[in-house]
Order: C-alpha cells, then sequence, then structure tokens
C-alpha cells in the first residue's frame, strides 16, 4: 500500500513535532527568593512560608496577530526599498539622458562649425579653380616671384581642385 520509506517519513516527521511541541510543555515557572542569611535561592517549587518571586520563561511564540504585523511591516519595507530602488534608478535614466543631450548638442555644434570651415575650404578651392581657369599662367612661388605654369602643371592642380570639390563640397 505505501511505497518504501514512506513510514520512515511519518516517523520522522512525528518524532520531530513532538521534540518541537514538548519543549514549551516542559517549560516551567521557577521561583526565586532571599533566605533569612541573605542568600539566593530557586527552585522549580514554591517555598513554604517565604515570599517568592515568579519567573515565568521566555517563550519566543509569537501570536498570530504580532506574526501578521511583523509580516506587513516586512512587506512594507520591502516595498518602500523596491520604490527607493526604482526612484533611484529614475534618476540615474534622467542622469543618462541629460548627458546625452548634451553630448548630441555638443556634436551638433561641432558638425555645424565643421560644417562652416567646410564651406570657407570650399569656397577657397572654387576660387583657386577659377584662377586656373582664368589666369592660366601665373603663379607666385613662396618667394613671391611670379612664373608661368606649365601645361602639364596646370593640368595636375585643375584635376586636383576638380577632384577635391567633387568629393567635398557636393552640399556647398
Amino acid at each position: 500500500m505505501f511505497k518504501k520509506g514512506v513510514y520512515m517519513k511519518y516517523t520522522i516527521l512525528l518524532i520531530s513535532s513532538l521534540l518541537v511541541f514538548s519543549f514549551s510543555a516542559i517549560a516551567q515557572s521557577t521561583y526565586r527568593w532571599v533566605d533569612s542569611s541573605g542568600q539566593v535561592h530557586y527552585s522549580s517549587k514554591p517555598p513554604a512560608a517565604v515570599d517568592a518571586n515568579v519567573k515565568k520563561p521566555e517563550t519566543k511564540e509569537e501570536t498570530t496577530a504580532s506574526l501578521a504585523a511583523r509580516l506587513r511591516a516586512e512587506e512594507k519595507a520591502k516595498q518602500e526599498a523596491q520604490k527607493e530602488q526604482i526612484k533611484d534608478s529614475q534618476v540615474d535614466k534622467k542622469e543618462v539622458d541629460d548627458k546625452q543631450a548634451a553630448y548630441n548638442q555638443a556634436a551638433q555644434q561641432k558638425a555645424a562649425q565643421d560644417g562652416a570651415q567646410l564651406q570657407v575650404a570650399c569656397e577657397s578651392m572654387r576660387k583657386d579653380l577659377a584662377t586656373y581657369t582664368n589666369y592660366p599662367r601665373a603663379k607666385v612661388n613662396v618667394d613671391g616671384v611670379v612664373r608661368r605654369l606649365t601645361p602639364e602643371e596646370l593640368s595636375t592642380k585643375t584635376n586636383a581642385l576638380q577632384n577635391k570639390i567633387k568629393e567635398n563640397c557636393q552640399d556647398y
């Protein structure tokens, strides 16, 4: 009828429950009194003809109401901790969003500055191309001496400027 080992489980359960409940049955009141010579005595039985203080054993049994109150308090504390954690994560998220917005704004400003610099560079390259096209023979050296360009030099400079303008100046 029962599987092997079931009797053992029930036996262990019965013994452990009896053991747990027997400790509260063993607990007794303790009597304390002082005799005529000033010596303190303890006993489980009250003394005859002497006034004794009764000391009951301290038990840690919780009533249902106190247990429920403690569990409610623990649950409330846990919920408060979760709310605080959520609040902290929202604050952290706000800080991250603020930092991201500042970074994006800085990147846009840098892109605008780079765009302005690129526009100036494109205008300069277009001017140089117009100069080589309209005045193909004049070139000023570093020393300030004007000399004529050879057709190969002129072709090389013009092609290089046209390529740079095509690559970099489509939007400007």
